[in-house]
């Protein structure tokens, strides 16, 4: 092969994987080149240390009953020494630690209030009591278990010599990751930033010694078990080193919580959990259910107990947790408003108590509001619960009594009554009548077996109208029935079922037959559509054991018994198909993709179909324990991975985030759409049986989205959604192509006349399953090429920002209307005022073309810090054409000035008229709108000619601005206008009046700063003005906007209410401004129907426009493989953690076409995946 391709692993790593080997197998023991010697002396003591220490001790153990004493006290010494080991390692290491500290300058001084304190010892933190526990364990339990003369007595010699040795070995590497440090775990669960406080990654290995030994002693003193299986312990107690250098064994947590899970999954009918939290208070409701049947079965009758069993379970199919979480909030709002009145005087006291008690009504009465519809249909559905369970069993009490205390006789059950025969067909014929309504409704049928189109799915896909109407048609017809029936009419069916059988079987013991009887009931309720697989597969098997092989072992279970049998059964079938569906895309992969061949690609097939039975077993055990699969380099040759729960890919027991990108805003606001398509499209209840875990990718435009399925219950899903990175590189776009070509041919085939035809991705990681239209942003990237470079429309660039600034400054004073004063005061008494004052008199300035302009000289505003240049204004307007400039700045954007030269202006930069008229004789500074600041009004300022005299009187009258204002108000605000327009303009271009489109681009980004003929006081004085600032930084966006629109769609109209109008819908429409800025993510947050930004890159020299509309676009569904999702974060987490190898080029993110290999390994949890959002939590109703 050529040496292009990428390599699984690089040569400077394989050093590294063969340490990383060592250490697994030996425990932990350091394999490093330039070690001395004393180093790897002392490893091997310490390693040694628990043979070491028994040797005295062997030879007491002849002794009858002597072992299990002398293993106590082998124990506590073991455990001592252990103790005293780590404490003189811990203070040897913070003692190194703060060797290799450095120093504190001398200024890096800390304040502190005393020097006086209390010494104490060295704190003993809670990891070293643990460790000091789990090390004596261990000692007693592997030196009663390794007694020579026990195993004499059980084993030959030689075979006992043998045991002996590989017991130590056993013990040894465990003991040392206890002492020392264990190694890197071949299958991690937990980083170490997550397991500081107890440290189980160190107590993992010794937690097995001690499982498999007291189990050993257990069976050998204790229980009278078969010597078969005590051998059969021994040797899996012999393999506890193999089984830790492939990963098999988890953590002790992670081994508690997948136990909890499995057995509220599949002993219970529960289901999965989004955190370590929620898993403890279902697994704890549902033990205090059991324990309450189990108290009305010893107290009552049992029918009674089988009532309560039907009600207990549909009341934990709800979403009990979010209940008594909002009833707790609710408490806690009243408990703090007693709190608060807790330091009320007492002569307040009554008043306040009323409004603390109206507060708390108020709370109670929006929580009774919130779950009144769900509490009466909670109640009804009980009640019928109810009635359906006492009706349809036989209440005699001797039948109680036989069917609880398993008194019946198997005798008396041969046979199947017409009751039970009627229900069975009708629960076949209901399940069968389930599947055609979902294959109906489904875009391919019979998925699992390749997937044939349905001819009744929309097939348009570009027509997002036509899609969304046949759409709605199907969901009417279809959708929308079978919700009902799924939340209704199904589990009714099957409790009438569940009754009509419970009292023809039998019971092996008590507590089997509550438990089965209370996970049947609640999976009815809990996933309807498992339980009606599961109840018409047991049905089917009743009928033909028994038909036809009359064969009545089957019907005398009960039948929870049987369900949970079949359940189990279903769970592992759908995980091998899963699995082997997994395996076979690795294969035809690596077979058929020549871009997927390793450099030994002929070593890498002779080890796949060699290893291709240990795969097998492989892929038949993950199915067994419900736990993923770790293919190699995303290679067709697994291994087993540590079974671990369900809510661990992703960890959401972190929190949750969402990035501030601009991408990760996006996806913020497609979350209401996304999760709304997911309900509407009936997609979270379409699974097959045991979909928990289930995963979907959401396509839309060039977005991709990850939804998974995370806790389904009665009426309602949790999901977790994920927005994946938008890279622009070649292995992102080969797999998106991909995606994109799928959904292609799954709307549109080859030959449109046929109405069937297969998938043709069958073996992809992804299938499609539907497609619904939801309202998101479609993103335009538009070049201004041609638009803003061409001089006729930046003539009138100027115009319209003159216009624009006069709307909206008008706009401004309309919302502000209200703090308008009633008396204005004249000019004599504002004089006086400000005279008062201190500042200097308002003088009069100079005059142009015989016209007197009075400035006023107060440049310095209240609580300003910078002064306006009235002259500096006035010599940028009445500059003479093509006269030289005092500075010898050049104009960005301006190619045809020179620094220090007298330029000739072409007729694209030539100025326009900037002659001025006076206003009025002096400025009343206190005719000015309170609204506006203080420097704006003490300004007096000159009118340029250019300002549009009917378009502002016309917006006068239209805001009906005359009747709120006075004149002089009306004036000022004229002048203040002006004077914006003069200091941006000449900020810009100074003499010319035509703007250059980089000096657009600035002024666009609000860059009026480098000015070159206005004086930096006048810029500085706007900038120090947020508000003046906002309305010139507005106008002037709305003026680039106008320009485009003028290019892109034809000039506005002349006619100043329609040109008001057009105005008006950018403040209704339309948010114009920069992406960077917060006020664009809350644009796109609160769904402002059009976004305008401006862009400029750098490398080309180009500008475009970035345009973002909000309309219906197609999201389109495509679910993946579960198992093939976590195999790739399999891999992922042990290169990253355990070979480090994070190459970017590594083989194993390289593109995959058909496992989506570099897509999926964005929605690894983080920091191994790299997605840019992530949501909260989000539970999702459905009644």
């Amino acid at each position: 092969m050529p040496e292009t391709v990428a390599p699984l692993l690089n040569e400077y790593k394989n050093s590294l994987l063969l340490s990383r080997l060592l250490q697994t197998i030996s425990g932990g023991i350091q394999f490093k080149r330039g070690l001395p010697c004393s180093c790897h002396v002392i490893q091997s003591l310490l390693w040694l240390l628990p043979f070491l220490l028994s040797l005295p001790l062997t030879g007491l153990s002849f002794v009858p009953w002597s072992g299990l004493y002398l293993g106590m006290i082998y124990g506590g010494i073991l455990g001592l020494v252990s103790f005293t080991i780590s404490m003189i390692i811990k203070i040897n290491a913070v003692y190194v630690k703060k060797q290799n500290e450095t120093f504190e300058e001398d200024e890096d001084i800390h304040s502190f209030s005393s020097v006086l304190s209390y010494v104490f010892a060295l704190k003993t933190p809670p990891n070293l009591i643990l460790h000091l526990i789990i090390s004596g364990l261990t000692g007693f339990t592997s030196f009663v278990l390794l007694d020579v003369g026990l195993m004499r007595d059980i084993m030959p010699t030689g075979v006992a010599v043998l045991v002996h040795v590989l017991g130590w070995v056993c013990v040894c590497t465990g003991h040392y990751s206890l002492l020392v440090s264990p190694p890197v775990d071949f299958n991690v669960y937990r980083n170490v930033e997550q397991d500081r406080v107890f440290q189980l990654r160190f107590i993992s290995r010794s937690f097995y010694v001690f499982c498999f030994g007291f189990t050993l002693i257990l069976t050998k003193y204790i229980f009278n078990v078969p010597l078969v299986f005590f051998y059969v312990l021994y040797v899996c107690f012999l393999s506890l080193p193999l089984l830790w250098a492939l990963g098999v064994l988890p953590s002790p947590d992670s081994l508690l919580f997948y136990l909890l899970e499995q057995s509220l999954v599949i002993l219970t009918g529960g289901s999965v959990a989004p955190s370590e939290i929620r898993l403890l208070c279902q697994f704890l409701l549902t033990l205090v259910s059991i324990g309450i049947i189990l108290l009305l079965n010893a107290f009552y009758t049992n029918t009674a107990g089988i009532l309560a069993s039907g009600l207990l379970g549909f009341l934990l199919s709800l979403n009990l947790l979010q209940f008594l979480a909002d009833s707790v909030r609710a408490l806690c709002s009243c408990r703090h408003h007693h709190k608060d009145a807790s330091c009320i005087s007492s002569s307040h006291y009554s008043f306040h108590l009323l409004v603390i008690m109206r507060e708390i009504h108020l709370n109670v009465k929006n929580y009774v509001v919130k779950y009144s519809s769900e509490i009466q249909r909670t109640s009804l559905l009980m009640i019928a619960l109810s009635l359906i369970l006492y009706y349809t069993m036989d209440t005699g009490p001797d039948t109680d009594i036989d069917m609880w205390n398993n008194s019946t006789s198997t005798n008396e059950r041969r046979l199947m009554s017409n009751t039970e025969l009627y229900s069975s067909i009708g629960i076949i014929i209901l399940a069968v009548f389930e599947e055609v309504l979902k294959l109906s409704s489904s875009l391919y049928c019979f998925q699992s077996l390749g997937g044939v189109r349905n001819p009744l799915h929309p097939r348009e896909r570009d027509s997002s109208k036509v899609m969304k109407d046949k759409r709605k048609r199907l969901f009417f017809f279809t959708g929308g029935p079978r919700q009902y029936l799924l939340l209704y009419v199904y589990p009714l069916c099957m409790v009438t079922y569940i009754g009509f059988n419970i009292e023809s079987s039998t019971s092996s013991s008590s507590i089997v037959f509550v438990v089965a009887t209370l996970r049947i009931l609640r999976k009815i309720w809990q996933d309807t559509v498992s339980a009606l697989h599961e109840l018409s597969l047991t049905a089917i098997l009743s009928l033909s054991l028994f038909y036809v092989s009359n064969n009545n072992s089957w019907i005398i279970l009960p039948i929870g018994v049987r369900a949970v049998i079949v359940g189990y059964g279903l769970l592992v079938f759908s995980n091998f198909r899963c699995n082997l569906h997994f395996y076979l895309i690795l294969l035809l992969g690596l077979l058929f993709d020549s871009k997927l061949r390793t450099r030994k690609h002929s070593l890498t097939l002779f080890l796949t179909f060699l290893l291709l039975p240990f795969s097998l077993l492989f892929m038949l055990l993950s199915s067994l324990f419900s736990s993923p699969l770790l293919p190699l380099f995303t290679l067709p040759i697994l291994l087993p991975v540590s079974p671990r729960p369900l809510f661990y890919w992703p960890r959401l027991f972190r929190r949750s985030f969402s990035s501030e990108s601009l991408d990760g805003v996006f996806y913020k606001q497609a979350k209401t759409g996304i999760v709304e398509t997911l309900s509407i499209t009936n997609t979270l209840t379409r699974g097959a049986s045991n979909g928990l875990g289930e995963v979907w990718l959401i396509r839309f435009q060039d977005r991709t989205v990850l939804a998974q399925l995370l806790e389904r219950g009665y009426g309602y899903q949790i999901l977790s959604l994920l927005g994946l990175e938008l890279q622009e590189t070649s292995c992102h776009a080969i797999e998106v192509a991909r995606l994109d070509e799928a959904i292609d041919l799954a709307y549109t085939s080859n030959c449109p006349s046929l109405s069937f035809y297969c998938n043709p991705h069958l073996f992809n990681v992804f299938a499609p399953v539907d497609a619904y239209v939801a309202e998101v942003y479609s993103d335009a990237r538009n070049s201004l090429s041609g638009i803003i470079d061409q001089p006729a429309y930046l003539a009138k660039f100027y115009d319209n920002f003159f216009k624009t600034l006069i709307y909206v400054t008008l706009k401004y004073c309309l919302s502000d209307s209200k703090q308008f004063p009633d008396i204005i005061l004249n000019t004599r008494e504002t004089e006086a005022r400000v005279n008062k004052g201190g500042r200097e008199p308002i003088v009069s300035g100079s005059t142009y073309a015989g016209s007197s302009v009075h400035v006023s000289s107060v440049l310095v505003g209240e609580g300003s810090q910078h002064s306006l240049d009235i002259e500096s204004l006035r010599q940028a307007f009445l500059a003479p054409k093509g006269a030289p400039t005092d500075r010898t700045d050049t104009i960005i954007g301006s190619p045809n000035l020179v620094r220090g030269a007298n330029v000739r202006e072409s007729s694209f930069m030539r100025p326009g008229s900037n002659r001025v008229t006076p206003l009025h004789q002096a400025t009343n500074t206190s005719s000015f709108p309170p609204s506006l600041p203080l420097s704006s009004r003490e300004i007096a300022v000159i009118i340029d000619t250019r300002l549009p005299q009917s378009w502002h009187d016309y917006l006068l009258d239209r805001f009906s601005l005359r009747k709120k204002l006075t004149l002089p108000q009306l004036a000022n605000i004229k002048s203040l206008t002006s004077a914006l327009f003069s200091i941006i303009t000449s900020s810009l271009s100074s003499t010319t009046s035509v703007p250059s489109p980089y000096q657009l681009y600035k002024g666009f980004n609000g860059a009026f700063s480098n000015a070159v003929l206005t004086s930096e006081s006048n810029i500085q004085w706007l900038q120090s003005n947020r508000l003046l600032s906002n309305i010139s930084l507005k106008a002037f966006r709305y003026a680039v906007k106008l320009l485009y629109d003028e290019a892109a769609i034809g000039e506005p109209s002349d006619n100043e209410e329609l040109f008001s109008d057009y105005l008006s819908g950018y403040d209704t429409d339309w948010y114009i401004g920069n992406e960077d800025e917060g006020e664009w993510a809350d644009a796109v947050l609160s769904q402002k129907p059009h976004l305008f930004s401006m862009d400029y890159d750098q490398e080309t020299s180009s500008y475009s426009a970035h345009i973002l509309s909000l309309q219906d676009e197609l999201l389109h569904i495509l679910q993946l493989n579960p198992s093939a999702l976590k195999g790739v974060w399999s891999n992922l987490s042990w290169e990253l953690q355990y070979l480090t190898n994070d190459d970017e080029e590594r083989y194993s993110i390289q593109a995959h076409k058909r496992l989506l290999r570099n897509l999926l390994t964005q929605t690894a949890a983080i920091p191994l995946g790299y997605y840019i959002y992530e949501s909260d939590i989000i539970n999702l109703s459905q009644q």
